[in-house]
């Protein structure tokens, strides 16, 4: 797991959540992220009570049509309390611990870093410096990941409208012209989504290609995270940056190192006459060969 330093004072940060949950870091030193990481244990706490309310309601009805209760709906609701327990002790500890916090109003010498030397900050700075050297267009190329969605997704596209073109002939010796116009409203529907999903990743590539290689770069500081999705998780950033003349734009993006938090740098590309339309290196669905 990448090792957090504190991007105001460059100490280790400490971190919320539990083993099934990582947010966010925050740092005991200089006080960097505290109020975020106690807001979030907070919030966690407050949700416990409706989760318990609802998995009881869920339990309760399961109960009442299974009489006697089965030893399977038992089991459920016993590791359910255990979970909930162990989640409710974590953001517990976790809150006291932030709220027992002294931070220093300056860091003490021995842990400080000046900002422009830490070696966070120092390599954003090394890598700008460095592909703002390079010759447009940049040299780039598709992420892994995006090959591996568009194959994945090309898969699934096929294997379903085969199934459906399969299905449509098997039905067609019976004539049923109530399972034809089934089988084409499904296709129709079907091929709507599956176009709009990939037309979608399509513009995001085209876009990500033509600013990573074209575009102008800029440093940009992220100023919100966040953990979205449900089983994969996904870190969304807010970030903000500055034009050549020194205007302010945002932008947000995913952020597939999972390493970013506020007040943290990122390097952010974006189209000169257009500085709203931009994309993080770290969001884009295309690399540089030279980073």
């Amino acid at each position: 797991m990448h090792e957090t330093r504190c991007p105001k004072c460059g100490a280790q940060t400490l971190i919320t959540g539990n083993a099934l949950r990582r947010e966010k870091p925050y740092c005991s030193v200089c006080g960097w992220n505290l109020e975020r990481a106690k807001e979030y244990e907070t919030k966690t706490l407050k949700q416990l009570p409706l989760a318990i309310l609802w998995i009881g309601f869920v339990l309760g009805m399961m109960g009442l049509f299974s009489t006697p209760p089965k030893p399977g709906i038992i089991m459920f609701a016993l590791i359910f309390v255990v979970v909930l327990s162990l989640s409710a002790f974590s953001s517990w500890k976790n809150l006291n611990a932030i709220k027992n916090s002294q931070p220093y109003v300056k860091a003490p010498e021995n842990v400080a870093i000046p900002n422009t030397q830490l070696p966070d900050r120092a390599q954003i700075r090394i890598t700008f410096e460095r592909l703002l050297s390079l010759s447009k267009p940049r040299r780039i190329s598709l992420k892994t990941s995006t090959r591996l969605l568009l194959v994945v997704f090309l898969i699934i596209i096929s294997g379903i409208t085969t199934g459906l073109v399969l299905s449509h002939r098997s039905s067609l010796p019976k004539g049923n012209a109530g399972n034809t116009l089934t089988d084409i409203a499904f296709f129709v529907v079907f091929a709507g989504i599956s176009l709009s999903i990939v037309g979608g990743m399509m513009r995001s590539v085209v876009r990500d290609r033509r600013l990573l290689s074209n575009g102008e770069i800029a440093v940009g500081v992220i100023v919100g995270q966040k953990i979205v999705g449900g089983k994969s998780k996904t870190s969304r950033i807010t970030y903000e940056f500055k034009d050549g003349a020194g205007k302010t734009y945002a932008g947000k993006s995913d952020d597939e190192t999972r390493e970013l938090y506020e007040d943290m740098q990122t390097l952010v590309f974006y189209d000169r006459d257009n500085p709203a339309e931009n994309v993080a290196l770290v969001g884009a669905t295309v690399k540089l060969e030279d980073s």
